[in-house]
Protein backbone atom coordinates (compact mmCIF):
# COMPACT_ATOMS: atom_id res chain seq x y z
CA UNK A 1 0.00 0.00 0.00
CA UNK A 2 1.34 3.12 -0.72
CA UNK A 3 1.54 6.62 1.01
CA UNK A 4 -0.54 7.72 -2.50
CA UNK A 5 -3.46 5.60 -1.73
CA UNK A 6 -4.86 6.54 1.99
CA UNK A 7 -2.94 9.50 3.20
CA UNK A 8 -4.76 9.47 6.34
CA UNK A 9 -4.15 6.46 7.35
CA UNK A 10 -0.88 7.02 7.03
CA UNK A 11 -0.76 10.59 8.85
CA UNK A 12 -2.60 8.47 11.74
CA UNK A 13 -0.31 5.41 11.27
CA UNK A 14 2.52 8.24 11.68
CA UNK A 15 1.17 9.64 15.17
CA UNK A 16 0.90 6.03 16.82
CA UNK A 17 3.36 5.11 19.72
CA UNK A 18 6.14 2.98 19.05
CA UNK A 19 5.90 0.31 21.03
CA UNK A 20 9.02 -1.68 22.51
CA UNK A 21 9.49 -4.80 23.29
CA UNK A 22 10.76 -6.33 26.17
CA UNK A 23 14.72 -7.81 25.98
CA UNK A 24 13.20 -11.19 27.06
CA UNK A 25 10.98 -11.43 24.52
CA UNK A 26 12.62 -13.48 22.05
CA UNK A 27 13.23 -15.74 25.34
CA UNK A 28 9.79 -15.75 26.44
CA UNK A 29 8.48 -16.91 23.44
CA UNK A 30 10.47 -20.07 23.12
CA UNK A 31 9.91 -21.27 26.90
CA UNK A 32 6.33 -21.22 25.92
CA UNK A 33 7.07 -23.21 22.49
CA UNK A 34 9.06 -25.65 24.52
CA UNK A 35 6.47 -25.96 27.62
CA UNK A 36 3.52 -26.38 25.48
CA UNK A 37 1.90 -30.25 25.46
CA UNK A 38 1.96 -31.89 21.88
CA UNK A 39 -1.68 -32.90 21.58
CA UNK A 40 -2.57 -36.01 21.71
CA UNK A 41 -4.51 -38.34 18.65
CA UNK A 42 -8.36 -37.65 19.35
CA UNK A 43 -8.92 -41.79 18.96
CA UNK A 44 -6.33 -42.08 21.79
CA UNK A 45 -9.22 -40.87 23.78
CA UNK A 46 -11.06 -43.62 23.38
CA UNK A 47 -8.56 -45.69 24.96
CA UNK A 48 -9.76 -44.71 28.45
CA UNK A 49 -11.35 -47.13 30.79
CA UNK A 50 -14.09 -44.47 31.44
CA UNK A 51 -14.78 -44.30 27.52
CA UNK A 52 -14.11 -47.96 27.04
CA UNK A 53 -16.67 -49.26 29.62
CA UNK A 54 -19.95 -47.59 29.35
CA UNK A 55 -19.55 -47.89 25.33
CA UNK A 56 -19.03 -51.63 24.97
CA UNK A 57 -21.95 -52.14 28.20
CA UNK A 58 -24.61 -50.49 25.89
CA UNK A 59 -23.50 -52.38 22.59
CA UNK A 60 -23.39 -55.83 24.05
CA UNK A 61 -27.22 -54.58 25.72
CA UNK A 62 -27.79 -53.38 22.69
CA UNK A 63 -26.89 -56.82 21.16
CA UNK A 64 -28.70 -58.97 24.08
CA UNK A 65 -32.09 -56.97 23.00
CA UNK A 66 -32.01 -58.13 19.52
CA UNK A 67 -30.78 -61.60 19.94
CA UNK A 68 -33.41 -62.05 22.68
CA UNK A 69 -35.95 -60.19 20.28
CA UNK A 70 -35.50 -62.78 17.26
CA UNK A 71 -35.43 -66.07 19.56
CA UNK A 72 -38.72 -64.41 21.03
CA UNK A 73 -39.73 -64.03 17.18
CA UNK A 74 -38.81 -67.08 15.79
CA UNK A 75 -41.09 -69.17 19.15
CA UNK A 76 -43.90 -67.36 18.79
CA UNK A 77 -44.45 -67.88 14.87
CA UNK A 78 -46.35 -70.81 14.11
CA UNK A 79 -45.48 -73.40 12.19
CA UNK A 80 -46.51 -74.91 9.11
CA UNK A 81 -49.34 -77.69 10.61
CA UNK A 82 -49.94 -74.98 12.98
CA UNK A 83 -51.24 -72.51 10.42
CA UNK A 84 -53.29 -75.24 8.55
CA UNK A 85 -54.90 -75.83 11.87
CA UNK A 86 -55.64 -72.24 12.15
CA UNK A 87 -56.64 -71.84 8.99
CA UNK A 88 -59.02 -75.26 9.23
CA UNK A 89 -60.81 -73.46 12.08
CA UNK A 90 -61.59 -70.46 9.59
CA UNK A 91 -62.35 -71.85 6.39
CA UNK A 92 -62.40 -75.66 5.73
CA UNK A 93 -61.99 -75.62 1.33
CA UNK A 94 -58.61 -73.32 2.43
CA UNK A 95 -57.26 -75.97 5.20
CA UNK A 96 -58.00 -78.68 2.51
CA UNK A 97 -55.86 -76.52 0.11
CA UNK A 98 -53.09 -76.15 2.31
CA UNK A 99 -53.18 -79.51 3.08
CA UNK A 100 -52.79 -80.27 -0.09
CA UNK A 101 -49.88 -77.96 -0.85
CA UNK A 102 -47.95 -79.18 2.04
CA UNK A 103 -48.26 -82.65 1.11
CA UNK A 104 -47.07 -81.95 -2.44
CA UNK A 105 -44.06 -80.34 -0.96
CA UNK A 106 -43.03 -83.78 0.94
CA UNK A 107 -43.30 -86.15 -1.63
CA UNK A 108 -40.95 -84.06 -4.05
CA UNK A 109 -37.46 -85.77 -4.63
CA UNK A 110 -34.51 -83.53 -3.49
CA UNK A 111 -31.98 -85.77 -5.46
CA UNK A 112 -29.87 -84.16 -7.73
CA UNK A 113 -31.25 -84.34 -11.60
CA UNK A 114 -28.85 -86.35 -13.96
Amino acid sequence: MNREDDPKLWDLLGRAQKVEPSPFFALNVVRAIRLRQPEKAQWIGWLNLRRIVPTLSAVAAVLLMIMAMQTFHRHSAPTGRERIALADAQDPDLAADLEVLIGADDDSDDSVLL
